[in-house]
């Protein structure tokens, strides 16, 4: 469950096995279909557009979980910390955009028509409540940060 422990982690998307994994899980989950296709447009050319080797930020829980990976890559720590801060101020303007493919479910939160963030796992196909469930929690993470949550991290 989402909480205040919820913490922010800066991944290496090559270099770290784990964060490797969570890389390929994310181009799964960017390869997904929106459930609503008359929805809102949302745009995926940035976040596919990703620069290899580079790094990216997660939402992990106390348990070391990702709840949320970020949708793209930065360069470095201080493009991440810019664009945390960015995201974490605007909080309240995030939506969650349910995606499947014939395999599993997830989800993707929007920003403005970009992607910004997508789920940390993939539920199984028919785990409707279960990954709308996560992605609430998700979405109260970003509420409980504080607005610099990257502040005297190094």
């Amino acid at each position: 469950m989402a909480s205040v422990s919820s913490r922010i982690e800066v991944i290496d998307t090559v270099e770290d096995l784990r964060g490797a994994a969570r890389a390929r899980l994310r181009e799964r989950i960017l390869a997904m279909t929106p459930e609503d296709l008359a929805g809102p447009a949302t745009e995926l050319a940035s976040a596919r557009r990703s620069r290899p080797g580079a790094a990216t930020w997660a939402v992990v829980e106390p348990n070391g979980v990702a709840r949320a990976v970020r949708a793209r890559n930065f360069s470095g720590r201080r493009a991440i910390r810019e664009d945390l801060r960015d995201i974490v101020r605007r909080h309240a303007e995030l939506r969650v955009i349910d995606v499947a493919d014939e395999d599993g479910r997830a989800w993707w939160i929007a920003l403005d028509s970009r992607v910004v963030l997508v789920s940390g796992r993939v539920f199984r196909p028919r785990r409707v409540p279960e990954a709308q469930r996560d992605a609430r929690l998700a979405l109260r993470a970003f509420a409980r940060l504080p607005a610099d949550p990257l502040a005297g991290a190094s």
